[in-house]
């Protein structure tokens, strides 16, 4: 979340990093034909021009020498002279330099600069530091393009917004930093009236007026995330609620799908209520449909995590009595 003056709130995927950044097009492949990058045109550039530099540097030490030895009482006049005649052949020649340098840019255009080039299901990145060099072969693999859904929201749900990120911040501030001044408690703001929520300025930085809708935040919290005494799930609540309002077809798009019914460890019970709405369209002779889409692999760095995510999908979708698949089956629906 991104938000400012607690009236503005951009929610949704933010992430900071390398490879992550995209736009509309989602391109499987860079701008131009070559597999240079700006570092290697830069160092190209920079190279050229120190021997230029150390070229005028020898010529101007050997023009100043020569002429102390012949005229002592001109050194002066004779050095500017020779600087000022050296300085207009340095300038002649960086003229031509730059030319050639805009040249070598304008021919190996980069859209994905080094490390944002990427496509970690190849390879994963190393030498971050040098964030400028590829570490892929952007001729031969293609990158992986990333899209992440997100909004903007003002008013109230922006307040909502701004105080659920201040409930999350003062817990860690707690447990983490209690004694760091450098991260202070932070509170939310008070407004007398709703006038005072309004952003006039939207037009700045939208290309179409906004639309005016009633909005709730919904999330997943505990003692452990928030300092709650007990669990939000309202989140859970919103999806149960959905899916059974839904009339023609459900689409869930997510990073996993872990949720079982009746067991000890696993209380989601979004499966359950796909369950029953399933059976619902069944009875009824209705044309319905579940679309469910998940990756081939979580987005995770520790494998073991990765491990226990796909273990309690499939648990969750097909491999145990209690998955959706084996649930419709043993009702005879499928």
């Amino acid at each position: 979340m991104l938000i400012i003056d607690q009236k503005i709130a951009f929610v949704g995927g933010l992430d900071l990093c390398f490879g992550r950044w995209d736009d509309e097009f989602h391109r499987l492949t860079d701008l131009g034909k070559t597999n240079d990058t700006l570092s290697d045109i830069v160092s190209e550039i920079a190279q050229e021009r120190k021997e230029i530099d150390d070229e005028l540097s020898i010529e101007t030490f050997e023009q100043v020498t020569e002429k102390i030895v012949q005229n002592a009482d001109q050194i002066q006049v004779t050095t500017c002279s020779s600087i000022e005649s050296i300085e207009g052949q340095k300038g002649s020649r960086n003229e031509e330099q730059s030319k050639k340098s805009q040249s070598m840019m304008d021919t190996k255009t980069r859209y994905f600069i080094g490390k944002d080039y990427s496509n970690l299901y190849k390879k994963k990145m190393k030498a971050v530091e040098k964030y400028y060099q590829d570490f892929i072969d952007r001729t031969v693999v293609p990158r992986a393009p990333w899209h992440d859904g997100g909004l903007v929201v003002f008013g109230e749900v922006a307040r909502d917004a701004a105080r659920h990120f201040i409930q999350r911040w003062n817990i860690h501030k707690y447990e983490k930093y209690l004694n760091n001044k450098s991260y202070p408690f932070l509170l939310p703001k008070t407004y007398d009236n709703k006038e005072e929520l309004t952003v006039e300025n939207w037009k700045e930085f939208l290309n179409s007026e906004p639309y005016k809708i009633d909005a709730q935040c919904v999330r997943s919290i505990g003692p452990w995330s928030a300092g709650t005494r007990i669990t939000e799930i309202s989140i859970q609540n919103a999806y149960i609620e959905m899916i059974n309002a839904a009339k023609y077809f459900i689409y869930i798009e997510n990073q996993y799908f872990v949720t079982l019914t009746n067991s000890s460890k696993i209380h989601n019970q979004v499966g359950d209520a796909l369950y029953q709405r399933v059976l619902r369209a069944h009875t009824s002779a209705e044309k319905f449909r579940v679309y469910i889409l998940l990756p081939l692999l979580p987005g995770y760095d520790n494998a073991n995590t990765i491990r226990a995510t796909l273990y309690y999908t499939m648990q969750s979708i097909t491999k145990t009595e209690k998955s959706l698949f084996k649930r419709l089956e043993a009702a005879g629906k499928t």
